[in-house]
């Protein structure tokens, strides 16, 4: 028991609405991830799989906050 991981559970939900979110906090959390993705041991076609699904989750979150902003 001593080499447990423990897990929480939070609804799938949760960090993924951009509603509330700021732009910094977004560019904060997509740099920290890119960051990541970049130091990773993995063949460069990976990690451009990796970046690119980052980029696409960010431009989501900004379109998603530009539609609940509204005209």
């Amino acid at each position: 028991m001593e080499h447990c991981k423990k897990l929480v559970l939070v609804p799938h939900e949760t960090g993924k609405n951009p509603v509330g979110r700021t732009p910094e906090v977004l560019m904060n959390d997509l740099d920290r991830e890119m960051q990541h993705i970049l130091k990773q041991k993995a063949e460069d076609r990976e990690k451009w799989k990796l970046y690119e699904q980052a980029l696409q989750k960010y431009l989501y979150f900004v379109n998603e906050r530009k539609k609940n902003r509204g005209p």
